[in-house]
């Protein structure tokens, strides 16, 4: 029998895409007007530079909008159906639709990581094509990817691929030993015997910790939001 286990932490889908505030603005910014015509020369040219930046950066996350529609929709899916609670896995059958359900999941969020595993080196391969300098290409995707929080970004997605690979193999552990387990009370499965019991726990916890660890991502994502909305001293 196993003992009580805290309640799955739902965290999967909702760390979705936080794309750093005033990603692009920083290339839009004018300085005060001039007299002298040759420098206002200058600055309408150094303006469409910065427009063309700002016009790529836009385009890098482009397809994300429909991507995360998909990775919700397929979240909201597993979510209703039960996701991995034992009490929701009345047949064989229905573990097998939540196996499909969680390899669904993990395809969108696969999608949905692709722009921004790729999002600097795409938009420093863009600039260039556009004609600007490989330094101010390098430096300008450097910074967007930053800005973006790109680095934060791609860990909160790996901890959901994480978490769905645990979910599957509970999801097997459940279905291999089909006819040695119930469900019990307050979400706990009652085993046969104690190396199941142990394997099932194990798995539950890794659950939490990946929960854990994601969720204090996503704090850090809105911590450097905050950051980048305060002004400077």
């Amino acid at each position: 029998m196993s003992s009580a286990q805290p309640r799955f932490v739902i965290t999967l889908g909702l760390a979705l895409v936080v794309i750093g505030v005033g990603v692009g603005v920083f290339y839009l910014q004018q300085g005060p007007e001039r007299s002298n015509s040759k420098q206002n020369g200058a600055d309408s040219r150094q303006l469409s530079d910065e427009q063309k930046i700002a016009e790529a950066e836009r385009q890098i996350f482009a397809s994300v909008p429909d991507k995360q529609s998909a990775h919700e929709k397929a979240f909201s899916a597993f979510n209703a159906a039960g996701m991995a609670r034992s009490t929701s896995l009345p047949t064989r059958d229905s573990i097998h639709q939540r196996e499909a359900m969680v390899k669904r999941l993990d395809e969108a969020n696969t999608a949905l990581e692709e722009p921004f595993k790729t999002a600097e080196k795409t938009l420093r391969s863009d600039l260039l094509r556009r004609g600007f300098s490989e330094y101010t290409s390098a430096k300008a995707a450097a910074r967007f990817a930053q800005r973006a929080n790109v680095d934060l970004i791609l860990k909160i997605r790996a901890c959901e691929r994480d978490s769905n690979a645990v979910f599957l193999q509970l999801l097997d552990l459940l279905d291999i030993r089909w006819g040695t387990w119930k469900p019990g009370a307050r979400d706990r499965v009652l085993f046969n015997n104690a190396t199941d019991t142990n394997a099932y726990n194990a798995l539950r916890q890794q659950i939490l910790q990946i929960g854990a660890t994601q969720q204090a991502l996503q704090a850090e994502v809105q911590q450097r939001l905050r950051d980048t909305g305060k002004p400077e001293l």
